[in-house]
């Protein structure tokens, strides 16, 4: 655990960054295993295909999302598409729903409040 953070305090890193492969394999195995390293899964993909992967930090507010960390995206990421009929639909379905819950509960802890006071 002390040569991961003197080499890679924030960065992802893999077993092939170590002098000592296997005694890093078995000190890594024992970090993950009491929670103190988190495993990045592989990404595969078919041969020759291009993967990008972004990661940012978001706040999920009843105001809406937003990102708090991470990089914008690349505009050559962004699409002008809209969904189809039936994906905007259960997109919508899927917003009501969780409206309706985030009202359920807002009103069962204001019903619990009023009830302690």
């Amino acid at each position: 655990l002390s040569e991961v953070d003197k080499k890679f305090p924030t960065l992802p890193f893999t077993l092939a960054h170590f002098d000592d492969e296997r005694a890093a394999k078995m000190g890594v195995t024992e970090c993950v295993s009491h929670g103190l390293l988190t495993p990045y899964p592989v990404l595969h993909e078919q041969k020759d295909a291009k993967v990008a992967h972004f990661k940012c930090t978001v706040l999920l507010l009843p105001s809406g999302t937003s990102r708090v960390t991470g990089l914008d995206m690349p505009t050559y990421y962004k699409t002008d598409k809209k969904p189809d009929e039936e994906t905007q639909k259960l997109l919508t379905d899927l917003a009501e729903i969780a409206a309706k819950k985030a009202k359920k509960k807002a009103a069962k802890k204001k019903k619990k409040k009023a009830a302690s006071n």
